[in-house]
């Protein structure tokens, strides 16, 4: 699907049910990418946002490669 048309559209549809837990989180889905922000002052700490996509794409099959991660923060997420 990479480089075609449909590939973004296919995509989003796939992880449409990938949420965020905060209330004041966002989670941007675009083309095979996935960016969270999780500001200062959230409700769910990027933690547990971190845990609960690594668990979703555990449980729908779906890799994730770690490239590009600003800001990491330390904490088992296994």
């Amino acid at each position: 699907m990479q480089g075609s048309v449909t590939g973004p559209y296919a995509f989003i549809a796939y992880v449409s049910d990938c949420k965020v837990l905060g209330i004041l989180n966002f989670l941007m889905k675009y083309a095979d990418d996935f960016n969270l922000l999780v500001p200062e002052n959230s409700d769910v700490p990027v933690e547990d946002e971190m845990k609960q996509i690594i668990s979703w794409s555990k449980s729908n099959d779906f890799p994730l490669i770690w490239l590009n991660v600003k800001n990491w923060f330390s904490g088992d997420l296994a």
